[in-house]
């Protein structure tokens, strides 16, 4: 079962295309393309925010994260290190990504 078809749980094919329901889902699908297009404008928004956050200050959130790091490690008696490392590794390439793109 679809993403599209769950939101019609218990209306069958005979119900969809007769009556109110129709004019239901008609209006639903006429209007899905909005809710999408307000989404992606917000997280357009966002990362064009996070992008001039991490241009002005990427150091000091890589500094955060490494200091993030070595508080994990200590917590967890240097048990999960490898995995710690690679996580900071990859959050500070993150950050590094959106300072570069435009």
């Amino acid at each position: 079962m679809g993403p599209r078809t769950r939101r019609w749980v218990g209306v069958n094919s005979s119900q969809a295309t007769s009556g109110w329901t129709s004019r239901v889902v008609a209006t639903l699908h006429q209007n899905s393309h909005k809710r999408k297009d307000d989404c992606v404008g917000i997280f357009d928004k966002f990362k064009k925010k996070a992008a001039e956050v991490a241009e002005d200050h990427g150091d000091k959130i890589e500094t955060g994260i490494d200091k993030a790091a070595d508080f994990a490690d200590d917590k967890t008696g240097g048990k999960y290190s490898d995995k710690i490392e690679s996580g900071s590794e990859a959050a500070k390439d993150f950050v590094e990504k959106l300072d570069t793109d435009d």
